[in-house]
């Protein structure tokens, strides 16, 4: 779904790559890349995959200036495994272990603050950290990991220009500050607890987890929405729906369409006592016995699909409600008073 919600996501990370590239020509980002570059962060680039066997070295960050960064990890690895390889020789693979496990939580520790730092950068831009935009996932990468080597503290939006981007990312981007604040492995743990308390089946959890149609962003926006509707019956359903979506834009429309729900529940204009899905749109039914359609579009026509749905006999006795963010067409309204419908714009 393509719409003018959409239309101001790519305008502000339109915005935030012409920001990234001005602070990528600043004094502080060269002060910093300077650093990074004398002292570069081991640990940021090492994970040990394995205590004994196998240490691998992260590939080198985004530009060519990072090579001798790269570098430098690659030799830690290696002399990590070298080390390894010794000890187990000489019988003293206990220590080996240690000081690998040593290592590996200095690793993470890198890791988890290169994390910190891009998450921060995307906030401080206020854009979705997990885009879809691959430009602005590698300027992003890049000013990120040189303030994060450099010891500096982030100023991704900071420095003045023209572009005038100091914006809350909440207000613009519209997230919840716990997708700022939390690592991605912090944020699918998250989400697994979220799924087993929705009682959700493994086969769905597991269908959920890996659809590559579900960013974190939108995962987590349809379990926040679905945990914010307690005690209403047919949650798993709507998980199922999601881990059956194939495209970004069906993942977006299903958690846009959850979180009007949700707001409206927590508005209390609603009490959500069950979502009931028809065919792969997710409704509800309130406590009051009506069903409630969210709708989240810019425009909604009278076409032989919107009359089939309106037309249902499932639905004719529950006092069907459209929730719709975006405009009606003429006929679409005479049509929806016709068959009992109201209709809510929000």
């Amino acid at each position: 779904m393509v719409g003018a919600a959409q239309l101001g996501e790519c305008i502000r990370e339109i915005n935030a790559i012409a920001k990234l590239n001005s602070v990528s020509r600043s004094d502080l980002f060269a002060d910093g890349l300077k650093r990074s570059l004398e002292q570069p962060v081991d640990a940021a680039k090492n994970v040990v995959t394995h205590p004994v066997e196998t240490v691998k070295a992260l590939p080198s960050t985004v530009g060519h200036f990072f090579k001798k960064i790269g570098n430098s990890v690659s030799n830690a690895g290696t002399a990590m495994r070298d080390r390894a390889a010794q000890r187990e020789q000489e019988g003293q693979s206990g220590a080996s272990a240690q000081d690998i496990g040593r290592a590996a939580g200095q690793a993470g520790k890198g890791i988890i603050g290169f994390e910190n730092a891009k998450l921060d950068c995307a906030k401080q831009l206020g854009v979705d950290p997990y885009t879809d935009n691959p430009r602005l996932k590698e300027e992003i990468d890049k000013v990120a990991w040189v303030f994060f080597a450099g010891g500096l503290p982030m100023r991704a939006a900071g420095i003045a220009t023209g572009a005038g981007l100091a914006v809350s990312a909440t207000q613009f981007a519209g997230l919840p500050d716990e997708m700022y604040a939390l690592t991605p492995s912090e944020l699918a743990l998250r989400n697994q607890q979220a799924l087993a308390s929705l009682l959700a089946t493994p086969a769905t959890i597991q269908a959920f987890t890996t659809n590559p149609a579900l960013s974190p962003s939108l995962s987590r926006s349809i379990l926040d929405s679905l945990l914010a509707l307690p005690g209403a019956e047919g949650r798993a359903d709507a998980l199922a729906v999601a881990a059956d979506c194939f495209t970004r834009q069906q993942a977006r429309f299903l958690a846009q369409a959850l979180g009007i729900l949700a707001k409206r529940q927590a508005a209390g204009q609603a009490k959500v006592k069950e979502i009931k899905i028809i065919g792969r749109l997710p409704g509800a039914v309130d406590a009051g016995g009506a069903f409630l359609l969210p709708v989240p579009s810019d425009y909604v026509s009278w076409t032989p699909e919107t009359a089939a749905f309106v037309g249902r006999e499932d639905l004719a006795g529950l006092k069907p409600q459209v929730l719709h963010t975006g405009d009606l067409s003429p006929m679409t309204k005479a049509e929806l008073a016709k068959a009992g419908w109201s209709a809510i714009q929000l």
